[in-house]
């Protein structure tokens, strides 16, 4: 009798166990397949999210979250579709989700942090960008990210010793010695902007911004013919060749070299494309001045004060030419003009004043000269051409 129950429970227990074991395959085999659709869903929302295809990356990432509400790369690429769509309440959401399961992921407080820049939650956003950086210091985009919060919190100094701490990791790191460039633009110290430009620009040198870059910090610098050298290799390029601004600051740039030849060749690019800007006519005008080519000069002054009437700049250069043409009278209207509409500025008076020495009326010049000095003692081009009224000197003028 003991033998037969002892039996019947062995045959009950392989019963049991044999029924359970395709269940629980079963449901093995079904998570496999579910997690194998996730990871394919997950790719293709990765995919449609590079491409631009916001709304169907969506619906994919939405699809594969029912799935694996618990993954960590789709709660942040579901963050970063949000963000992308200005969606950051549920940005916020997804990174809160994703931070409660993974809170040691860098990239869950960066991302959070981009949300807090939107907000426009600077401190926030900074301890966000802190944090990533503390987590993991092997991505540059996290102290990049915290010197850009810096900056917009006007700690420069701050920013550009978290940028400087990282030069040794990532020494050949095109991006940071860019970064770098910034932060010491905005302090103005345009020297060693210039330094860490050419870095970056030696270290990617199919990247043209970076050489935009580093010639604006060499003009602004003082370093004109550098400037010129790398401002012509732009120009130069394809993409290039319609950049107005580019022109006028190569032009600039050879003009404060008295390279008058280059200056007159990029501004005549600049008044071809911008013919409707006076920029271009003024410096064409100021350019054929200094090369003595006053047929040219007049063409373009004609030109500034048509486009500018009520420009002080262009009445103030027509009456330049006119001087140098030894048209006192119509230069002393147009000084006269320029002062009309700029007077504040010393120097149409001042010009207005020289021009009646040239006319030979010296009491109404000496008067003019009063009326500059009563407002502008420390002008130094009235101080002079009062000191040479007063010693008999003929005055040159500036």
């Amino acid at each position: 009798m003991r033998n037969k129950f002892l039996t019947v429970a062995l045959l009950t227990a392989a019963c049991v166990t044999g029924c359970a074991a395709p269940k629980t395959a079963k449901k093995a085999a079904d998570d496999n397949w579910r997690f194998a659709r996730a990871g394919v869903m997950s790719s293709l929302a990765k995919n449609q999210y590079e491409s631009g295809n916001l709304d169907e990356a969506e619906k994919t990432v939405g699809q594969a979250l029912k799935i694996m509400p618990d993954s960590i790369p789709l709660l942040l690429l579901s963050a970063k579709i949000h963000i992308e769509r200005n969606e950051l309440d549920s940005a916020e959401r997804d990174l809160q989700s994703a931070g409660k399961i993974e809170p040691t992921n860098a990239a869950i407080d960066y991302l959070t942090g981009v949300v807090y820049q939107r907000y426009q939650r600077f401190d926030e956003a900074l301890t966000c960008y802190s944090a990533a950086c503390a987590k993991n210091p092997a991505d540059l985009a996290y102290p990049l990210a915290k010197s850009e919060m810096l900056c917009s919190l006007d700690r420069l100094p701050e920013a550009l010793d978290v940028l400087t701490g990282c030069e040794k990791t990532f020494s050949h790191a095109s991006a940071l010695h860019d970064a770098i460039g910034q932060v010491q633009s905005q302090r103005k110290n345009y020297r060693a902007a210039a330094i860490a430009y050419r870095t970056a620009a030696s270290l990617a040198p199919d990247e043209w911004p970076l050489k935009e870059h580093l010639a604006d910090a060499l003009y602004k610098d003082g370093q004109y013919e550098a400037a010129q050298v790398v401002l012509d290799r732009i120009v130069r390029e394809p993409k290039y060749v319609k950049r107005a601004e580019l022109f006028q600051m190569a032009g600039e740039a050879a003009l404060a070299s008295k390279h008058y030849d280059a200056a007159r060749g990029y501004f005549e690019t600049v008044t071809q494309l911008q013919p409707d800007q006076p920029a271009g006519w003024y410096a064409l005008t100021k350019t054929s001045l200094e090369l003595k080519d006053l047929d040219r000069a007049e063409l373009a002054s004609r030109r500034a004060l048509a486009v500018a009437p009520g420009d002080a700049e262009a009445h103030l250069l027509a009456g330049s030419v006119k001087l140098d043409q030894g048209r006192f009278e119509m230069a002393l209207a147009a000084f006269r003009r320029a002062a009309t509409l700029a007077p504040s500025d010393p120097m149409p008076p001042s010009l207005a004043a020289y021009t009646l020495q040239q006319l030979g009326r010296r009491a109404e010049a000496r008067q003019a000269l009063q009326n500059v000095l009563a407002q502008h003692p420390d002008y130094p081009f009235a101080s002079q051409l009062m000191g040479n009224m007063d010693r008999g000197i003929a005055t040159v003028r500036e």
